[in-house]
């Protein structure tokens, strides 16, 4: 399970395309959406020395729809990009996710509907979106599975070989197949729980930035969350329940069960009076 796990992270987050990509896909949902275009409007207004907290709702509602293009999309995976880099590379401090040149992706929409703002916003200004510790568990969790790699696909084959093995030599290979499954099902079951535990434990450690409240981030947190790990929370749901449902065939229905079953059900269709057609 532990390699399975490593292999999962090495691809979905290590792995620097795939990082950019999952990016991508967390902005596509509505309350990470929301946090962004709230978050890159407060800043720029804030750039020109106005009130974070007072965004003009035209330029809320301009910045909203300009992140929804393909342009700002590329700019996000860039930035994801570079992200990725600071987060794996040497260092020490904090990482940050900032979006650079934001004004001048936005430039163009800005234009139409506050020229005058537009104007003002000092060009390069770089939008900050996030802010990581290096010393976060899920930060030192990541460079642990990247310092795992090259062990993840042997650990994964050793305890399918072990699995095997238990079977191939148990004296009782139907309780084997019961105890394998529902040790299986164990770990899985802890895996969906230990997942939505670190879901929770960082929704509710979310800082909102300038005009954001815990309470808008922390729904933003979890779409991304989604987005990184959910395709892992939804193989552990099915991991377990495939094996319950094994354990419990395999614990109900012996090859002895099954020929009884059938030798009864073949008595009583012998059994039965034939009607005889004159």
């Amino acid at each position: 399970m532990f390699g399975a796990v490593v292999l999962y992270t090495q691809s979905a987050v290590v792995d620097r395309d795939s990082f950019g990509d999952r990016a991508v896909e967390a902005l596509h949902d509505e309350d990470v959406r929301t946090v962004v275009s709230r978050e890159v409007a407060g800043q720029l207004v804030g750039s020109v020395g106005l009130d974070l907290g007072a965004t003009p709702p035209e330029v809320q509602a301009t910045v909203d729809r300009a992140i929804r293009t393909p342009a700002f999309e590329r700019a996000f995976r860039r930035a994801a990009g570079e992200t990725h880099r600071a987060l794996f590379g040497a260092g020490e401090g904090s990482v940050y996710f900032d979006l650079p040149n934001a004004s001048r992706a936005l430039a163009e929409s800005l234009e139409g509907i506050a020229p005058g703002l537009a104007a003002q916003i000092p060009p390069g200004v770089e939008t900050r979106l996030l802010e990581v510790e290096r010393e976060n568990a899920g930060v030192r969790a990541l460079a642990l599975a990247d310092d795992l790699a090259p062990l993840g696909a042997v650990l994964l084959v050793t305890g399918l070989g072990l699995l095997a093995a238990a079977w191939l030599t148990a004296a009782d290979r139907r309780a084997a197949v019961t105890r394998i499954a529902l040790s299986l099902a164990v770990a899985g079951g802890l895996l969906v729980l230990g997942l939505l535990l670190l879901r929770e434990l960082m929704a509710a450690g979310a800082q909102g930035g300038y005009a954001l409240a815990q309470d808008d981030v922390s729904p933003a947190v979890e779409g991304v969350w989604d987005a990184y790990a959910g395709d892992l929370l939804t193989w552990a749901l099915v991991l377990t329940g495939l094996a319950l449902l094994i354990a419990l065939v395999s614990r109900r229905w012996s090859p002895m069960r099954l020929r009884s079953a059938y030798s009864a059900a073949s008595s009583r269709s012998s059994a039965r009076p034939r009607t005889r057609i004159r």
